[in-house]
């Protein structure tokens, strides 16, 4: 079922003359189906059909009550799931583990963030988000991410159970695929949830996201059932009014593909990862994950299940150095990772990788052991937790709101001690922040700030 390709297909072969926008007028490769809003087209944002009909297929295959596309990356959904669970504003839990584009949309729509927990890179546990609902009753929802950028998930269903009848948002931007594994969000309870499609959904072009609404949802306070056509509008307020059409015949071809081979193909995906893990360990190399293979889960001191993302691949160092020397092992066997750097590199497999893909990697592995032996990070103990950023309470001196739209001004970092951050300050990837807007700069953000080599940020003035 391909109604949106094929009508485009239709037009394209059709032999008009092109008077209309995009100016490029299809001329050079690929360009072709790249179209705007014509009759044999439709409106992602008010559908008659095409588009409306492969979301109800994307609806049905992750059990949502609703599933829209975004061609805006998974930015927008966020940006759409903030503004269905606050039409008018209010408070939320939200852990700190966050990507600067939920903080921007929260400025922008009046929510109030209040800091839960300090992220060391473990999982967002449901004791820490317990607390904060205690002290913050009136929170409207709560938000995490999960799985992070390593691959390290939170135990959403226990997470929930917490939640009570408090809504229950996660952005898991690295996740859309965990539906094949019986891992997804929405099957854990979550109410609204944000998938970036393209980073690990096979066909899907870069921007292509995936907003899903649970059965029934209903905001805070409110007894109105959110509907289709409720989203659409709240994402046509932030969605460019020219979105990428060769980004919805991807994310169409997307859904057909994952209707048809979705589970078996991650699946086999997943024993192949599960195989490239075992024999790290062979050789002496340790990546994230690698002491749930025998165990399904293991518990850290609070009793809240760890468990990794089945087709992420981390390796863990002691030194940046053995980064580095491992790094260029990789390049030498013609491996190009998703992430090198702060003692870590993130490998993120598809479907579509071939077989001498993973055999360059096996090779790569094997071949290690013939470099100068490295200082892997242990994981399977408390003093091993895998830390991007040092944990700290999150104490902002001023309000969101109140820091992004005072007058600022950019200033060298080395002298921004004692200011008032205007702005998230953060390191990509992941996009956490090293500094939330309203906080006091403070030493230990100059440390991070120097490490990352930031050189200059916005304060107030």
């Amino acid at each position: 079922m391909e109604l949106f390709f094929n009508s485009v297909k239709k037009y394209c072969n059709s032999d008009f003359s092109s008077f209309h926008i995009p100016a490029h007028k299809g001329l050079y490769k690929g360009a072709k189906f790249d179209l705007t809003e014509i009759p044999c087209t439709d409106d992602l944002y008010d559908s008659r059909g095409l588009i409306s009909k492969s979301e109800v297929l994307a609806s049905e295959i992750y059990g949502s009550g609703v599933t829209v596309f975004s061609t805006g990356g998974n930015t927008l959904c966020i940006q759409t799931m903030l503004r269905i669970a606050f039409p008018c504003g209010g408070r939320i839990i939200a852990a700190v583990n966050i990507h600067k584009s939920a903080i921007n949309a929260m400025a922008l729509l009046n929510i109030e963030p209040v800091w839960a927990g300090v992220y060391e890179g473990q999982n967002v546990l449901a004791s820490t988000i317990e607390q904060a609902i205690e002290e913050n009753p009136d929170s409207g929802a709560v938000y995490i991410t999960s799985p992070d950028y390593f691959g390290i998930m939170s135990d959403i269903k226990k997470i929930k159970e917490v939640c009570g009848k408090i809504p229950l948002l996660v952005d898991n931007a690295h996740g859309s695929h965990l539906k094949f594994m019986n891992l997804h969000p929405l099957e854990f309870g979550a109410d609204i949830c944000a998938d970036s499609a393209h980073k690990t959904l096979p066909q899907v072009l870069t921007g292509g996201a995936l907003l899903h609404v649970k059965k029934g949802f209903c905001p805070s306070g409110s007894n109105i059932m959110v509907k289709y056509k409720d989203v659409k509008e709240a994402m046509s307020i932030f969605g460019s009014s020219s979105p990428s059409f060769l980004t919805i015949i991807s994310l169409e071809k997307c859904m057909n593909w994952l209707k048809n081979n979705g589970k078996k193909e991650f699946e086999k995906l997943a024993k192949k990862v599960n195989k490239i893990k075992q024999n790290a360990a062979e050789y002496n190399l340790n990546i994230l994950g690698q002491c749930l293979l025998q165990k399904k889960y293991i518990k850290d001191s609070k009793s809240s299940l760890i468990k990794t993302d089945p087709i992420r691949i981390t390796f863990n160092f002691q030194q940046e150095t053995e980064t580095q020397k491992f790094l260029n092992h990789l390049y030498l066997n013609k491996i190009e990772p998703e992430f090198a750097g702060d003692k870590r590199i993130v490998l993120i497999p598809s479907p579509f990788n071939s077989k001498r893909d993973f055999d360059r990697l096996h090779q790569a592995i094997v071949s290690s052991s013939k470099l100068n032996k490295f200082k892997f990070k242990e994981h399977n103990n408390s003093k091993n937790k895998i830390t991007f950023y040092k944990p700290k309470k999150i104490c902002p001196k001023i309000s969101l709101e109140e820091a992004f739209f005072s007058p600022t001004k950019r200033v060298n970092a080395e002298k921004s001690i004692g200011r008032i951050s205007s702005r998230t300050v953060f390191k990509c990837p992941p996009g956490v922040p090293i500094v939330f807007p309203g906080e006091e700069i403070c030493e230990h953000h100059m440390e991070l700030m120097r490490k990352y080599k930031i050189l200059d940020i916005s304060v107030l003035i």
